[in-house]
């Protein structure tokens, strides 16, 4: 069970630190204007949020199996100091952990999505910026990509050209 924590916390660390959190901070710096936002490679910031709540469901479950194996950490009466040492460590690890699970499942993965959603909006109501040389053209915007129609003119929309240029 250990060992299993480990592996689960040590991965999971380096989730947060190589890709969660730099885009959580990319988040804020689009929303406070000081750099564009790049389109993460996982699509919203709710995927990589759903990943990290299932490692840590897992952690708890694990470290609640422990607890129990170790009675609630409750010391026999012959206990030796490493051994309340122990003990001590793991439910103050535990405490630590549930605090770690709190302060992200509360109030940062909220503020993300919250900061992403704005965003997201402001994308959509931003007109295009995009120059046409001759017609008009329709840009619809989907979550990975750009369809992009041009047309001939307003009163037969249904003659598509290529005529846009970008």
């Amino acid at each position: 069970l250990v060992s299993e924590v480990n592996a689960e916390l040590t991965g999971h660390l380096v989730k947060e630190e190589k890709i969660l959190f730099p885009y959580i901070k990319a988040l804020v710096a689009a929303k406070n204007h000081t750099q564009p936002l790049q389109a993460a490679h996982f699509g919203s910031v709710q995927s990589p949020i759903n990943m990290m709540e299932m490692e840590l469901e897992l952690v708890g479950k694990n470290l609640d199996e422990i607890r129990q194996l170790a009675n609630n950490y409750l010391l026999p009466e012959d206990a030796c100091a490493s051994y309340s040492l122990l003990y001590r460590m793991l439910d103050e690890f535990e405490e630590d952990l549930h605090l770690h699970i709190h302060l992200e499942n509360n109030i940062l993965f909220p503020k993300a999505l919250e900061i992403e959603k704005q965003l997201n909006k402001k994308k959509k109501k931003k007109p295009s910026s995009h120059k046409k040389t001759s017609g008009y053209c329709l840009i619809f915007q989907r979550p990975s990509f750009w369809i992009v129609v041009g047309l001939e003119n307003k009163t037969r929309p249904w003659q598509v050209s290529g005529s846009c240029t970008y």
